[in-house]
């Protein structure tokens, strides 16, 4: 038995245990299917890295193949973030061809079965080492490449969605891509190298960290981040006066609501603003169907919560108070 290989193993079982709850989770609450896949590769991922350990422990030999999977589900990985990136847009697709996707995975696959990607293992320094196949630079063009496509399709799901949430979901999923990017060149630059003990601990860190990014985008409901630095700002501070204001929780979370109404309707009216002569003006009709409500019922809600019926910079002050 190898000394002490084994102890490796703990990290990426224990995201393998997290990414299975999540995936569960995902099946409870009916997400879409490109979620469930995403996270079918990263407890996948977790799973046969911890089991790789577990098994050069006694046998180096033996988990060469565990090594192999470990590999072959990362090329799935990264057509899965492309998927989720064309899942947030506003185009729909047909499901021949999202699944076209996988074909650069699977021709990857058997590239590597093949002995094309990775040429043999060797044991070096209590660690498992791969030696680069023929066509290994390949995989490095395909993950990077995925990155950069994915990428590319949040920036102009962003500039093209008015859906305020797939905007906040997009902005998110950008936002997690340089972590992941960080997993791509590591794994990229500790190919090179005989020192693997840091991959081990931060691929199974950050795919902990993805996971739980990716779950939350999952959600219907995430925390709009389209908004405007300014509207972001009026929000926190309308949390951080009831967070301090000392009153019951009800009336706190009852008041809470209200504010938050407030200020959605303050921005909705000033993202539709125009100009008579050079005068401000809200545009009603279009703000309401921007909030998908008549817009009596908007003019209801502008009396209710004292919203004034023109911009000024009196209100702009009082609302974000």
């Amino acid at each position: 038995m190898i000394n002490n290989v084994w102890l490796h193993s703990l990290l990426p079982f224990a995201v393998a245990i997290i990414c299975l709850s999540l995936l569960l989770r995902l099946y409870k609450n009916k997400s879409d299917l490109v979620y469930k896949r995403f996270f079918i590769t990263l407890m996948l991922m977790n799973a046969f890295q911890s089991a790789g350990y577990v098994m050069f422990s006694f046998s180096p030999k033996n988990a060469e193949w565990l090594a192999d999977a470990y590999l072959i589900v990362l090329y799935f990985f990264f057509v899965h973030l492309v998927m989720i990136a064309l899942s947030l847009s506003k185009w729909s697709f047909r499901a021949v061809v999202v699944n076209s996707l996988y074909i650069p995975a699977v021709i990857l696959a058997v590239l590597h079965l093949s002995g094309l990607m990775i040429d043999s293992y060797r044991v070096e320094q209590n660690s498992l080492m791969h030696n680069d196949g023929k066509l290994s630079w390949l995989a490095d063009v395909f993950m990077l490449g995925s990155c950069v496509v994915a990428w590319s399709i949040h920036l102009v799901n962003i500039k093209s969605i008015d859906d305020r949430v797939l905007v906040s979901k997009n902005i998110l999923s950008l936002s997690c891509f340089a972590v992941i990017i960080i997993v791509l060149f590591s794994i990229v630059l500790l190919s090179t190298t005989d020192n693997p003990v840091s991959l081990a601990i931060a691929g199974p860190a950050i795919s902990a960290w993805t996971a739980i990014f990716f779950f939350y985008i999952s959600r219907k409901r995430i925390i709009d981040v389209s908004i405007n630095l300014f509207y972001l700002l009026a929000r926190i501070r309308i949390g951080l006066k009831f967070a301090f204001g000392g009153n019951s929780v009800h009336s706190d979370m009852t008041e809470i609501k209200k504010e938050m109404d407030k200020q959605v309707y303050i921005e909705a009216l000033k993202a539709h603003k125009y100009y008579v002569a050079g005068v401000p003006r809200y545009n009603v009709v279009k703000t309401a169907e921007y909030l998908e409500m008549s817009s009596s019922s908007l003019y209801k809600k502008m009396k209710e919560y004292d919203i004034e019926s023109t911009p000024s910079s009196h209100s702009s002050v009082k609302s974000a108070s």
